[in-house]
């Protein structure tokens, strides 16, 4: 089974967008690479320039929207009080946040608590 993720395209500052023409996947060695189709030739291998774009992967989580909750997203957390947490990966926030994963299957089960604000990428302003 394939981990879920969507690509931060930097150049253009923007979520890549799909493409019927274009599919992109991660290889073994965690590269972003794709295929473009070619209407004579088919699907072919491309080059794609690594430092443009940035990988965010998913979490495993959902907020109380049911939104899927990736890296780089800032979220909120109403659980004793209000704090704000960047998702930088799953094990990061856990530990960060002072939850550990045993408590999660028991206190986060249910995504009541948690709501995303924004992310990194398109709300840079949410690091000030």
């Amino acid at each position: 089974m394939s981990r879920k993720f969507k690509v931060w395209d930097k150049k253009e500052n923007q979520w890549f967008i799909k493409s019927e023409d274009l599919k992109l996947f991660i290889d073994e060695d965690g590269y972003l690479c794709g295929y473009l189709w070619d209407i004579e030739k088919g699907w072919n291998e491309t080059d794609i320039d690594q430092n443009r774009y940035i990988i965010v992967w998913y979490t495993n989580l959902k907020d109380k929207q049911t939104k899927d909750i990736y890296e780089g997203d800032v979220i909120k957390i109403r659980d004793q009080g209000e704090e704000l947490y960047i998702i930088e990966n799953y094990e990061t926030f856990f530990r960060d946040s002072g939850y550990y994963e045993g408590e999660m299957v028991e206190d986060w089960s249910s995504p009541e608590c948690l709501e995303i604000i924004g992310n990194i990428y398109e709300n840079p302003e949410l690091l000030k």
